[in-house]
């Protein structure tokens, strides 16, 4: 015995994403936490900028319960992915803070003047990529879907809330617990050591190499792009193991019509009777139901059977019967008792072969309250489907026979199919918002267009073989998934901020772009990113996991982008300039 039906599978939904979403939280502050103690060569550091991370998720909390009020099915991740994001200001900061800690004085003087050399190092690009990344989200809170619109506001403001802890909140914890010298290890007696950089040698000294073999990349994954394909079949996300989907595949194995239907409204009895045929009619249906009963598609069959049954019976259900012998004289009024009983049940045997349609009237109750509304004006008709709903093909002639009907049908089918296309349409519109919103905000920051083109590069190039690795391991875009399309230009731009930041401040040192900590910074926060999105891979959802898969391939694309393409770009900048002769190994 099982359950199945919107409420149940809503049920089952909620609990299995709340699952998820705690275990997917736990783990990734696990990897994240371990990551952090390798690359700092301690624990102290990566505990205070976990904790301040702690208090900036503390803070959303508070937040989207005074001004929201709840969390639905796609906002309840937030929380792994302010982990993966939130963590990158802390990241960056202290990573420039342990580099310039030993070229200031001992004490809480040297440390003053350590942190104001971190602040105005990485500051800028901080403030920056913070305010890419909410407005990436912050575009999809002007989209008609509530859903992505509260994911998207609830993150966006997360991300300024964790960079308003990460300054504030983490330079209190360090000045309390990490300011003496000798509680930051020298970086060249670490074992672990991510501000090395030698193995860029070769894509630096070699950039039109590099550039060569990016274009054929960049060329190879446009070229895949338009051949990715978009699944809005609801139950390809679902766990497969979920109860009330497993009942509902038995039920649509085992039974003539599906537990979907489409849903016809009218206050016209005849109406009525008018789409219930050609309701009939459309090859893409299976049977009507509601309102629908009155008229079988065999009423004529039927009433003729019955027409010929009453002929059948002639007179015999007017004349007067007689009572048995054995019942006169013995009970009192017998005769009239008899005749009494008798006229019900022929009645009954009368109204039952009466050659006529139904009437509303003659209903059964609880087939009366799915028919008709409470005060009897309003009329509904069920449209079951023929074939699977779930295919979105099947699903889309379905909804578009019904519509040929009746243009303001309704019911679960509908809703499927058109929420589908909003959340679809809502995304394109949000990446193409958020795209361009970033440029802008890069601009501003940066004053040059060239140097927010760079800066947008390697997140272009990784989105693009983003969709190429999806098409080959065949993971289609879906309603879960498909929220990459704003996010990944607010998130992957970040990286290219700091890069951009350190060109312009050293335009000399090597590695281009990624000297005095800011490639460790970019290498450290892309990890804990794409530990904190690979997180959701563990989830029983399997739209959880499609989002987790694909916004951690595409982070780590536009890392390697960040690593290969971007200092070849800023080398040929250079050399183009001219002046190549001052060139550090800092």
């Amino acid at each position: 015995m099982g359950l199945t039906g919107i409420p149940i599978l809503d049920a089952d939904e909620t609990r299995v994403c709340l699952r998820d979403s705690t275990i997917c939280s736990l783990l990734a502050v696990g990897v994240i936490g371990l990551l952090l103690y390798i690359c700092f060569h301690g624990w102290q550091l990566p505990l205070l900028t976990v904790l301040s991370l702690a208090m900036a998720i503390a803070w959303t909390f508070g937040y989207l319960t005074l001004v929201i009020g709840h969390l639905q099915l796609l906002s309840i991740v937030f929380t792994v992915i302010l982990l993966g994001l939130g963590i990158d200001f802390g990241i960056h900061l202290v990573s420039r803070f342990e580099l310039v800690r030993h070229h200031h004085g001992p004490g809480p003087e040297g440390f003053r003047l350590a942190l104001v050399d971190t602040m105005q190092s990485t500051g800028p690009g901080m403030l920056t990529g913070a305010l890419t990344t909410a407005v990436a989200f912050g575009t999809t809170v002007f989209t008609d879907f509530r859903g992505v619109a509260e994911m998207g506001h609830i993150a966006g403001v997360g991300v300024l809330l964790c960079l308003l802890s990460m300054v504030t909140v983490l330079p209190a914890l360090l000045r309390l617990f990490h300011f003496r010298l000798d509680q930051v290890v020298p970086v060249d007696q670490r074992w672990v050591d991510l501000h090395t950089y030698g193995w860029l040698g070769p894509l630096v000294r070699r950039p039109l190499a590099t550039m060569l073999i990016a274009l054929v990349v960049i060329v190879a994954a446009g070229w895949v792009l338009p051949r990715t394909r978009f699944d809005n079949n609801l139950t390809n996300l679902y766990p497969k193991r979920m109860p009330s989907i497993a009942w509902q595949q038995r039920i649509s194995e085992h039974s003539d019509l599906a537990i979907w239907y489409g849903v016809s409204v009218t206050d016209d009895l005849e109406e009525a009777r008018r789409r219930v045929d050609l309701f009939r009619a459309l090859p893409e249906v299976a049977d009507v139901g509601g309102v629908g009963m009155l008229w079988p598609a065999d009423e004529g069959q039927k009433l003729e059977m019955i027409g010929a049954l009453r002929r059948d019976f002639g007179d015999l259900l007017d004349a007067r019967p007689r009572p048995p012998p054995s019942l006169l004289g013995r009970v009192t009024g017998a005769d009239d008792l008899f005749h009494q009983l008798h006229e019900g049940a022929r009645e009954q045997v009368r109204r039952a072969l009466s050659p006529r349609p139904l009437v509303v009237e003659e209903l059964p109750r609880i087939a009366r309250r799915n028919a008709v509304s409470a005060d009897g004006k309003l009329f509904l008709v069920k449209v079951y489907p023929r074939e699977d709903i779930w295919d979105p093909a099947k699903l889309g002639r379905f909804v578009s026979g019904l519509r040929g009907i009746d243009p303001l049908v309704t019911g679960s089918p509908i809703q499927v199919h058109e929420s589908g296309i909003l959340m679809r349409d809502t995304y394109r519109k949000a990446g193409l918002v958020a795209l361009v919103a970033v440029l802008l905000v890069v601009l501003v920051d940066f004053g040059s267009v060239v140097d927010a083109i760079c800066c947008l590069l390697p997140v272009l190039v990784g989105f693009l073989c983003m969709f190429a690795v999806m098409w080959m391991a065949d993971v289609p875009v879906n309603p879960a998934n498909i929220i990459v399309l704003p996010l990944m230009f607010g998130i992957g731009v970040d990286s290219g901020v700091h890069i951009m930041h350190r060109f312009r401040a050293s335009p000399h040192h090597e590695p281009v772009g990624l000297s005095h900590g800011a490639g460790k910074g970019v290498v450290l926060t892309s990890l804990t990113t794409i530990v904190g999105f690979a997180a959701l891979m563990a989830a029983r959802h399997r739209g959880i996991q499609s989002l987790g898969f694909v916004l951690a391939v595409g982070i780590a694309l536009t890392l390697v982008a960040c690593l290969t393409v971007m200092p070849a770009v800023l080398t040929l900048r250079r050399r183009r300039g001219g002046d190549i002769s001052a060139v550090s190994t800092d």
